[in-house]
């Protein structure tokens, strides 16, 4: 059985992973530099255009499982969800690269599952009603306690993120604020001060916590600008996405990491099963899969 590749060659050490640890605490983001090489980015944001390709072409058949993304590219953003279900040899073994992990760790000091992985390129607005998402966070609650983060974004560079091109902008320890921005209605129509742009090289990967207050930019060059956004929850949080219906074919390829991420050790107990407790130990879980998914 031949499982998802592994990635290696990655750029980074042990202080690299505390400082951005640190950073991530104090400021609401940090940023690892040149962690993946440049040719491995330059097929990704490749095969990022190709799917790009594709998705366009459903979206002038007016197929209706293009309807978040039509709705995004109206806010100036190509994201496409689900890009691990549809290429999974190229995107999977991106869900648990090692110095992601090991960040992840450190923060939650708990076990941790994916919300979702998806490809996000900031798109030139040509249209005057066309409009960029506004200033929201990834959470669904917020607190200002460190102790209390629920989420976190990475974010996998795969080309360079400049203020011209729409890098990220994210508000600088708004992650302690407690505040909804997209909520809170002294946000309305307005956009909060102190943002600053995230720039990056390709090969980076910049997280923030899902509470930290962020935007995507305006890209006022229309150069390409792909980043692969994996966000990562607790495991008690619902996921936006049941990947545990991945299917059988991904399944027997996934390492035991991958099947935690995808939740498969997470799952509510069925009713016939003897298990009480939802969370599973990963050396209990059946090497079947429909045995995985109805214990």
């Amino acid at each position: 059985m031949k499982k998802f590749k592994i990635l290696n060659n990655l750029n980074y050490t042990d202080d690299d992973i505390v400082k951005v640890v640190n950073d991530i605490h104090e400021s609401g983001y940090g940023k690892l530099e040149s962690v993946l090489s440049k040719t491995l980015c330059e097929d990704l944001a490749n095969a990022a255009d190709d799917i790009e390709k594709d998705k366009l072409k459903l979206i002038e058949q007016k197929s209706l499982i293009t309807k978040t993304l039509s709705k995004s590219i109206k806010n100036g953003q190509i994201f496409i969800r689900n890009v691990i279900l549809d290429k999974p040899e190229l995107f999977m073994p991106l869900i648990d690269l090692k110095p992601i992990m090991l960040v992840l760790e450190k923060i939650f000091k708990d076990i941790f599952i994916l919300d979702g992985l998806g490809i996000s390129k900031s798109q030139k607005i040509t249209k005057r009603k066309f409009t960029i998402t506004p200033p929201h966070v990834d959470s669904h609650i917020v607190s200002p306690n460190k102790n209390h983060i629920l989420d976190i974004v990475a974010c996998i560079c795969l080309d360079d993120f400049t203020k011209y091109n729409g890098a990220t902008k994210v508000w600088p320890k708004s992650h302690k604020s407690g505040v909804l921005v997209h909520k809170d209605p002294k946000y309305k129509n307005k956009i909060p001060s102190g943002a600053i742009d995230l720039i990056c090289s390709k090969g980076d990967i910049f997280f923030f916590t899902g509470q930290t207050w962020h935007q995507i930019g305006e890209n006022r060059n229309n150069k390409r600008r792909w980043g692969i956004l994996s966000h990562y929850k607790r495991w008690w949080i619902k996921p936006s996405m049941d990947y545990t219906k991945c299917g059988k074919n991904i399944f027997k390829k996934l390492n035991d990491t991958q099947k935690i991420l995808l939740g498969f050790t997470s799952r509510s107990p069925s009713p016939t099963s003897g298990r009480l407790k939802t969370i599973l130990d990963i050396s209990k879980l059946s090497d079947d899969y429909e045995k995985a998914i109805t214990s």
